[in-house]
């Protein structure tokens, strides 16, 4: 912050705006997004045009990463959603929305899909009130076991933007959650169906069937935890599988608790302790 008083950049906002930019996600990760904040609203109160800069940066180097990159992708809007909440980026009319419409489009391909669903998990775990208007039934739970109210607050982002990013989160959970894991579940099945037979016919399985398997297990695993998380703080039901399992067919791992990818670690937010929202 020192060196961001004692040097006049004026000439150089833009520039600043794009090395910023082409290192979120790469070289700077998750748990450097409370100082990459903080820095930006510095940057934003020192200079005029950078907020604007930032913002429209923001949505282009969202839309020119490859879909498939989900950890630059996750940081961009991630970053877009905390810059917004400490308004360094628009909050009237902010980027995010346009962001989030690309991600909650189910028409994609499968795989794609599920990587977005892992994105906007990252973003409902973390900004379920201040961007998606709901309050999670295990926060009312919490409240209503300490008989107590939570603050109510004003947020800065307008509640319709705030309803917008909801009924998109809503409606892609709703209309492509369940097909998402049942079909990662029939995959699975007929794995086990396909290991079951050479055990029988064979007497052992594979390494490259073994493999497959596992990829497999692991697949539905990830999806199941995105979902449970998606949930959670959407408020919406978990989807089950239709299939029933066939008795004869061996379920390694059956009974398993679901792990989701090992999230970055994270420091605190800027949001998390207040400034993105106003008392009432």
């Amino acid at each position: 912050m020192k060196d961001i008083d004692g040097v006049d950049a004026s000439k150089y906002v833009s520039e600043l705006t794009e090395c910023i930019l082409e290192a979120a996600g790469n070289s700077l990760k998750l748990k450097e997004l409370s100082a990459v904040s903080k820095v930006c609203s510095k940057l934003n109160a020192t200079y005029e045009e950078f907020g604007s800069l930032l913002g429209k940066g923001l949505l282009k180097a969202f839309s020119s990463t490859p879909p498939a990159e989900l950890n630059r992708r996750r940081f961009l809007l991630r970053m877009c959603a905390e810059l917004c909440l400490i308004e360094c980026v628009q909050a009237a009319k902010p980027p995010l929305v346009e962001m989030f419409t690309e991600l909650c489009d189910i028409s994609v391909a499968e795989e794609q899909l599920v990587t977005n669903f892992t994105i906007i998990s990252s973003l409902a775990q973390k900004h379920a009130v201040s961007c998606f208007n709901i309050i999670p039934a295990k926060q009312q739970a919490y409240a209503e076991a300490l008989g107590k109210d939570w603050p109510e607050r004003q947020c800065v982002l307008e509640e319709a933007s705030r309803n917008q990013l909801q009924q998109l989160a809503v409606n892609a959970y709703q209309s492509a959650a369940g097909g998402l894991l049942r079909s990662a579940h029939s995959r699975l099945l007929e794995q086990e169906k396909t290991n079951q037979t050479l055990r029988v016919d064979k007497g052992q399985v594979d390494a490259e069937n073994e493999q497959k398997h596992t990829q497999l297990k692991e697949a539905l695993q990830k999806i199941e935890a995105t979902l449970t998380t998606l949930s959670e703080f959407l408020n919406q039901p978990m989807p089950t599988t239709v299939e029933e399992e066939e008795p004869n067919v061996s379920r390694i791992g059956a009974g398993e608790n679901s792990k989701e990818e090992a999230p970055e670690e994270e420091e605190v937010l800027i949001f998390e302790a207040g400034p993105w929202c106003r008392a009432s």
